[in-house]
């Protein structure tokens, strides 16, 4: 047996020269087991001597954020050992109070979670909730939530202890993982959450009672907005109704009110039509919501629009806002008759080449059977696309309607109807003989994401080995093409130059291809409405229709250059080390500052905070509108040489496709003025006094037009 050490010295010494034999092991060898077995097991006390190698092995590197190899190593090793020896009678309570203080000299997840299943400190509970407890109050929050998770004592502690410091300090995975362990603490989370958006004076009071100043991220804001942002996807994460959050539902109702208020009186960019089908499902029985929006209507001289609005909500007189009461003149009620606001007259939109005979609504599951026996009997083509009511960051999206387009004929699966049949093996008869069925390809724009959402309103889960098959989504291979046969896509282009940049996503595509644009005045309408309109129908066969066009369009080129949809699609996105790129001032950081009025970005609608800032210092803007493709962020960034600001796992989609520092990722924790630091210090951009307010910051133009006031041009 090893001859006993006797002083401190000693041991200290024959500590450190045992964890330098460890780092030479670990450098030739995975583990420690076969040298760090053979020194235990001649110890007297080995698992205090394991401790005390712990201790000292992380002392050799006591600023490193991470563990090093040797004190992991040492307790793996440690647990391997004890799972194979009798050491009940090592553990006593002094032991484990010793080895839990060591490791929260030190903390990490894995060591504190080593520690806790080597020493059974599930048997000490009282004393680790006293140490947790201690921790809290010294606000060591993220140690406490590792010694909590450990033992698995989500449910001792109130959420205002360690849940609420974390979400206000933006530890949201921990959040997430803390009340997925106490599903009994999740609702209690919500609805306290959904308190505090009420009112911003509220939050402040119970951030204050967390007190967490201290320890805040420098120019870390919150407040009622901050909040809101984040809310959301907790909802989403634990599955929680909307509805069951009175406060944030009725907080996104009025916002989503206001939205579609600016899309038609301010931006005059959607018909009436669509537009009063959705006003009308959005305020619902909000009565609050229905005054505010009478009184807008009142405000910019539609009086008889305000009236119109109040018959079909089926207001009492009594509810109506006092300007409406007071009227002096009230219109009379009558249905709204009015040009397009949305399409421009000037405009040859593209037609659908079908009769109105060849468009077959499919609303039973014997209609569905025969029309898709008709396709995979028939057709190895299908345009594919899907329509959904517009969220409004309201509820989740649900596919509506599913369009199937043939050559001769466009299938509307009337999803709404379906889905009471709850036949499940209808759905699954469909997916097997069309989407799974490879033999037929499936021709989209989106398209996966557009099947994503049918599979997931249907409630058909895919089975093992299932997928789509042959599904060609025209975005990607546009943007493929683009990228690695840029002659084939300039030919392309040359078909129908146009100076018109007003269109996109598909409608620029089939204005590229085919000539003509689509009219996507019925994209934003309620398509959950039964029955629906004439003008719906068309839009809705077209919009799967054209995709065939385009492949109609594309094949004798394809042909031609010896290509193909697939073989395009399959092309590897590495197309920018062939060669060395131009110097441009776009592409990477240099000693040179860049002027911000030369300084030009798409804004991805992930970040959409930014753009406001940009445009007030100078810089040229694009900015994506709420509900665009994040892929739309890419052909503006090729087309027009921009560098992309986007964030989380968008930009890991996006920075494939563009050249390196072509794509910038902002922290999302981060305000929006922290977040413009970020970016121009990255870039080295300059900004001078005469750039403030150059722009508009409601477009990208240089507008000599603006209002300090306003900070927006008078056009």
């Amino acid at each position: 047996m090893q001859k006993p050490v006797n002083t401190y010295r000693d041991a200290a010494s024959t500590t450190s020269s045992y964890i330098a034999t460890f780092e030479e092991h670990l450098k030739k060898n995975k583990t420690l087991n076969s040298v760090l077995f053979s020194v235990l097991d001649k110890q007297i006390n080995p698992l205090s001597f394991a401790v005390d190698l712990f201790y000292c092995s992380n002392q050799k590197y006591p600023k490193k954020a991470k563990p090093g190899k040797v004190p992991v190593a040492i307790l793996e090793c440690l647990r391997e050992w004890c799972n194979s020896r009798d050491v009940s009678r090592l553990l006593t309570g002094r032991l484990k109070i010793e080895a839990l203080d060591k490791v929260l000299q030190f903390p990490s997840a894995s060591c504190i979670k080593l520690v806790c299943e080597i020493f059974h400190l599930e048997e000490e509970k009282e004393h680790v909730k006293y140490v947790v407890s201690c921790l809290l109050s010294e606000k060591k929050f993220k140690v406490g939530y590792h010694v909590i998770s450990a033992l698995d004592l989500e449910n001792e502690f109130p959420l205002e202890s360690c849940v609420f410091p974390l979400f206000f300090l933006g530890h949201e995975t921990y959040v997430k993982a803390y009340l997925n362990k106490a599903p009994s603490l999740q609702s209690q989370f919500i609805r306290i959450l959904d308190n505090l958006v009420r009112n911003g004076y509220a939050l402040r009071e119970f951030v204050e009672t967390l007190d967490i100043e201290s320890v805040k991220p420098k120019g870390m804001r919150i407040d009622v907005k901050w909040v809101q942002k984040r809310f959301p996807a907790f909802i989403e994460y634990f599955n929680v109704d909307i509805r069951d959050c009175p406060n944030l539902y009725h907080s996104r109702v009025y916002g989503a009110m206001a939205y579609l208020f600016r899309r038609m009186y301010s931006e005059e960019s959607i018909d009436y039509e669509p537009w009063e089908e959705m006003m009308l499902d959005t305020v619902g029985d909000h009565l609050d919501i229905q005054k505010a929006l009478l009184v807008k209507l009142i405000s910019v001289n539609e009086a008889a629009t305000a009236f119109r609005f109040a018959e079909l909500l089926k207001m009492n007189r009594n509810d109506w806002p006092d300007v409406m009461k007071n009227h002096p003149n009230p219109p009379p009620v009558s249905p709204i008759v009015r040009t397009s606001s949305a399409a421009d007259n000037d405009i040859d939109y593209l037609p659908l080449r079908l009769d109105r005979s060849d468009i077959h609504l499919v609303d039973t599951p014997e209609k569905l059977i025969e029309a898709v026996d008709d396709i995979s009997d028939n057709y190895n083509m299908v345009g594919l696309d899907c329509e959904w009511k517009p969220s409004l960051g309201i509820f989740k999206e649900k596919a509506a309607l599913c369009q199937l387009a043939v050559w001769d004929s466009v299938y509307l699966l009337d999803i709404l109807a379906l889905k009471e049949y709850q036949s499940k093996q209808v759905w699954e008869y469909l997916l097997r003989k069309i989407f799974y069925n490879e033999e037929i390809t499936k021709l989209g724009y989106g398209g996966i994401n557009d099947l994503n959402v049918l599979i997931e309103t249907i409630g058909c889960e895919k089975k093992g080995g299932q997928s789509y098959r042959n599904v060609v989504d025209l975005l990607s291979f546009f943007i493929k093409l683009k990228t690695h046969y840029p002659e084939v896509a300039e030919e392309i282009e040359s078909w129908h130059p146009s100076q018109r940049v007003d269109q996109k996503g598909l409608s620029q595509l089939c204005r590229t291809v085919l000539g003509r644009p689509l009219n996507k005045a019925e994209q934003f309408s309620n398509w959950e409405r039964r029955p629906l309109r004439e003008r719906q129908v068309f839009y809705a066969a077209l919009d799967a229709y054209c995709l065939l066009m385009i492949y109609e369009k594309l094949y004798p080129v394809m042909k031609k250059h010896g290509l193909d949809l697939i073989k395009v699609l399959q092309t590897k996105q590495t197309p920018f080390k062939a060669q060395k790129p131009k110097r441009s001032v776009q592409s990477s950081p240099s000693n040179q500052p860049l002027p911000i009025k030369d300084f030009k970005v798409v804004v991805d609608n992930s970040v959409g905070g930014v753009t406001k800032y940009l445009r007030l210092l100078g810089a040229d803007v694009v900015a994506l509108e709420d509900g665009d493709d994040h892929m739309r962020a890419v052909q503006i960034a090729q087309s027009q040489k921009r560098i992309i600001i986007t964030a989380g796992a968008a930009y890991k989609k996006l920075s494939g496709y563009v050249p390196p520092n072509m794509c910038f990722c902002v922290d999302n924790s981060l305000t929006a003025k922290l977040q413009i630091s970020q970016i121009l210090s990255h870039y080295k951009v300059e900004c001078q006094d005469s750039d403030i307010f150059s722009r508009c910051t409601g477009c990208k133009e240089s507008c000599p037009m603006w209002d300090p006031s306003l900070v927006m041009c008078r056009r």
